[in-house]
């Protein structure tokens, strides 16, 4: 027979999965940020690099989990049970992590460069945006293999 879970643990338990779910999450976007900046500097001027700012890259990833949650709620008969679709899972990640805007660049500063101030094919400007675009893209959100593949 399972244990009896009084209503006092139950919060506690759900704490724990949710930081579960959010670190797995964080951990998951960070692999992904890294092969992104990989591939994205293999294709562009060497005088810029990227980087992500991990506070907001976990400020994305709880806002995120805050609107799906909030999703499932208000728009599922089930909201435990069920998870919300991957085209809701994309557009809330795409949302959070282009209005956090984790990723930054830090270029060189060559004043006699021709291409000073910018080079014209530096797509750096949204970053953020093909960063997020990236992740949906590479990993499906609503597939078992990303993080730990429980309800999302």
């Amino acid at each position: 027979m399972p244990p009896i879970v009084t209503p006092e643990q139950h919060p506690t338990d759900k704490r724990e999965q949710d930081e579960t779910r959010i670190r797995d999450r964080f951990v998951d976007l960070l692999r992904c940020f890294f092969r992104f900046r990989y591939y994205y500097q293999s294709k562009i001027p060497s005088d810029i690099d990227l980087h992500i700012d991990p506070a907001l890259l976990y400020i994305a990833v709880v806002s995120y989990f805050d609107d799906i949650d909030r999703f499932k709620r208000y728009h599922l008969e089930e909201p435990e049970r069920l998870k919300a679709d991957e085209v809701k899972q994309a557009a809330f990640i795409v949302k959070w992590i282009s209005r956090t805007k984790p990723v930054y660049v830090h270029r060189g500063l060559d004043l006699k460069s021709k291409n000073f101030p910018l080079n014209k094919d530096d797509t750096s400007a949204l970053i953020n945006e093909g960063f997020a675009i990236s992740v949906v893209i590479a990993h499906p959100l609503g597939r078992s293999d990303w993080a730990d593949g429980g309800v999302v």
